[in-house]
């Protein structure tokens, strides 16, 4: 009779845990299902249900993570040519008739159609709502996918490529010491990566002869957010930075990050 007793609690706590697995699961996918649904909303015309995606997003955490890492990914692959649900059409003929007119030349009508497609394409916007979002939810793997996009020099994306940058830059200032890690790793493993040349026993990046090649995005860059976020712990690698490069562009954008950091610490004192 014991034994009868003590497998049926065992069947009904196995079936419970279970139940309680599968529960989780499904609700799980369900908050993955409903980030989905969410972030297609980012592409809307109509700013009430972008705000309506963008505050649903934020509700839904660490489940919102993955779909909007995977827009930032579509949008680093593809060059931009993406328009709001129901502009598609429009969009896509702005595009052609913008491509056309060059061909005959019409200057005024050329700015005109340019400025219609600026109008109707939303690469920028949907990247701006996406790296807002993974920003406020405090997400490593955005840190990471924008730290791989500052160690590049953009192609192919025409006009939209300086602002891309600057929304890159500022969503890592953003981060704030949440980022630093991850940057300074980013230059440590790049300055690893650059070949050197000893001048008086002192190692400088540049070229496999020597000669002066342009610094790697990140090295200006990096310096640049390290300087504006203005942690401490990012001096050292500045410091080597600065005494390595033998590039006269790079030198004073890093002795300025690191001057804005110890004015930043000194004055916190």
């Amino acid at each position: 009779m014991r034994i009868a007793k003590t497998l049926l609690l065992l069947v009904l706590g196995l079936s419970c845990a279970g139940i309680a697995q599968l529960t989780t699961l499904a609700r799980q996918q369900g908050s993955q299902e409903t980030a989905a649904d969410a972030v297609k909303l980012l592409w809307s015309s109509d700013d009430s249900e972008r705000e309506t995606a963008r505050q649903k997003l934020l509700q839904l955490g660490s489940a919102a993570i993955q779909p909007l890492i995977s827009l930032l990914k579509d949008i680093r692959e593809k060059p931009p040519r993406r328009f709001a649900t129901g502009k598609e059409q429009e969009g896509e003929e702005a595009w052609e008739q913008a491509r056309r007119i060059p061909k005959e030349y019409n200057g005024e009508e050329w700015a005109e159609a340019l400025r219609k497609f600026h109008r109707l394409e939303i690469t920028a916007r949907l990247q701006r709502d996406a790296v807002d979002i993974l920003v406020n939810l405090r997400s490593d793997e955005a840190i990471v996918l924008l730290i791989e996009a500052i160690s590049e020099t953009p192609t192919g994306l025409g006009t939209f490529a300086g602002e891309l940058i600057l929304l890159d830059d500022d969503a890592l200032i953003r981060f704030g010491e949440l980022a630093v890690p991850y940057l300074i790793s980013a230059l440590e493993q790049s300055l690893a990566a650059t070949p050197s040349v000893k001048v008086n026993g002192v190692a400088h990046r540049s070229g496999k002869l020597g000669i002066l090649e342009p610094a790697p995005p990140i090295h200006r860059r990096a310096a640049v957010i390290l300087g504006e976020i203005g942690d401490a712990r990012a001096l050292p690698i500045l410091e080597r930075l600065k005494n390595e490069t033998n590039n006269p562009h790079l030198i004073p954008v890093v002795q300025e990050a690191i001057a804005r950091i110890r004015l930043k610490n000194s004055t916190e004192k």
